[in-house]
Formats: structure tokens, C-alpha cells, sequence
């Protein structure tokens, strides 16, 4: 795992987080007639415009998103699994509020989306959002044969899960910083070998990447929760 560093912040408080609870009650703001000219609805036959559109934009081989911030609570964006325990643990607002403290706010919110998820992603390094078990398109394209086709690996399909890395091009990105980690490719902590564990343990390129190497390295921990809650504790950041 990444090593914590000191970090001259002040930690926010979950609990002191306004709440938008009510927020519809605001006294200088008086309610519109739906039916009266002033109001917000578009005239009749004038296509709607999709408040949650800005947030995301869509490419040759798959959306992206764009403000990782308007993407979680938008329509686009899957609910928590409620359902699933370790989901739910991660979905907690003090658990969210502990990640945004020890990771730069866009890496900290996918890290605590794709925990919070059962199968929903969004890979940190190309800001592609899918499921796993979807068939997604490679970035680039075979010269050779023309092929489309994903890169089929058994170590893709776990990165998915994993970290919601997309792709082997994409973990090349997130890795970049560290030279020759392939071997944590698709693998818990504990499944990486020695040479590997070296590697991710070692001091890296010290190249600025916003946090993605630490994303990378974090996100494989099994015992995630119980990291990010020491290091917050502590008043440390892993970047």
C-alpha cells in the first residue's frame, strides 16, 4: 500500500456536512405555477434540456465522465447496493467523508463509487463508466486485423472488479510510476508476488500523477476500510 504522508489540511468533520434536507422550504423562494408563463417548464414541442448532460460526454468506445462531482448524483450514476454488505459499509457518508480526506476529491469519489457498488464502474485513468460483464471496446485498434474486439483476459475481468481499471492500457496509466508492477494486474494485495510487492513498496518515478498510483495501489488492499480509517485517524493522506 501506498505510504501516508503528512498533510498540512484540516480534516472535515463528517458530521459537519450542511444538510439539503428541506432545502424546497426556502422562504425567499416562492413556489411557481406550473401553468403560468414564468415558469421553468420549456413551451410545448421544445425538446427538454438534461441538467445531468454536463457531467459526461460520449466517445467512439464508450461515455466518459467529465465532473466525476455532478456524475455520482446524477441519473447516469448507479445507486449503492444497499443489498450487498460490504457495499453498503463503503456507501456510509462518514466512510465516503474518510476516503475524500486521505485521496484528491475526483480519485477519492470513484475509489468510493466503485466500492459502494456491486458491479458499477468508473475507471479512474479514462473516465469510462460500465458494469462488469460489459463488452467494452479497446482503445485502440488492431492495425493488422482492424479488430475491435476487447482484450480477452481472465486478469481484465478482475481489474474490473477490483479497481475498475477498463483495460491493461488503462492499469499501464494508473502504474505508471512504478515500472514493472504488470504482475498486480487482476490481483489482490496478498496474490502479488514478491518482485511486484518490491516494486508498489518502493519509493516509484515521484512523478505527479494526482493521486492515480495510489489509487491503484489502495484499491487492491483487503483490508481497505481498516487503512483509510488509521490514516484518517491519523490525519495522514496517501498521496
Amino acid at each position: 500500500m501506498p505510504k501516508p504522508k503528512h498533510k498540512n489540511r484540516k480534516k472535515n468533520s463528517p458530521a459537519a456536512i450542511p444538510s439539503v434536507a428541506g432545502s424546497s422550504s426556502d422562504p425567499q423562494k416562492p413556489e411557481r405555477n406550473p401553468s403560468s408563463p414564468s415558469s421553468s417548464q420549456p413551451p410545448e414541442g421544445q425538446d427538454v434540456p438534461d441538467p445531468d448532460a454536463s457531467c459526461i460526454e460520449n466517445r467512439w468506445n464508450g461515455p466518459r465522465v467529465i465532473d466525476v462531482s455532478a456524475f455520482v448524483s446524477s441519473q447516469y450514476a448507479a445507486a449503492p447496493d444497499m443489498e450487498d454488505v460490504n457495499c453498503a459499509v463503503y456507501a456510509a457518508p462518514e466512510v465516503r467523508e474518510m476516503i475524500l480526506n486521505v485521496l484528491p476529491k475526483e480519485n477519492a469519489l470513484i475509489l468510493w463509487y466503485n466500492k459502494s457498488r456491486k458491479s458499477a464502474r468508473i475507471c479512474p485513468a479514462c473516465r469510462r463508466f460500465y458494469a462488469v460483464g460489459d463488452i467494452l471496446l479497446p482503445h485502440l485498434v488492431d492495425d493488422q486485423s482492424g479488430s475491435r474486439a476487447e482484450y480477452v483476459d481472465p486478469r481484465n475481468v478482475r481489474e474490473k472488479r477490483i479497481s475498475g481499471l477498463c483495460s491493461l492500457m488503462c492499469f499501464g496509466i494508473a502504474s505508471y510510476n512504478w515500472p514493472g508492477s504488470i504482475g498486480a494486474w487482476g490481483k489482490w494485495s496478498s496474490e502479488i508476488d514478491a518482485r511486484t510487492q518490491a516494486i508498489l513498496l518502493g519509493p516509484g518515478a515521484n512523478i505527479a500523477d494526482d493521486g492515480m498510483g495510489a489509487f491503484m495501489k489502495i484499491s487492491r488492499t483487503e483490508d481497505l476500510l481498516d487503512v483509510i480509517s488509521a490514516v484518517y485517524r491519523a490525519g495522514l493522506a496517501l498521496y
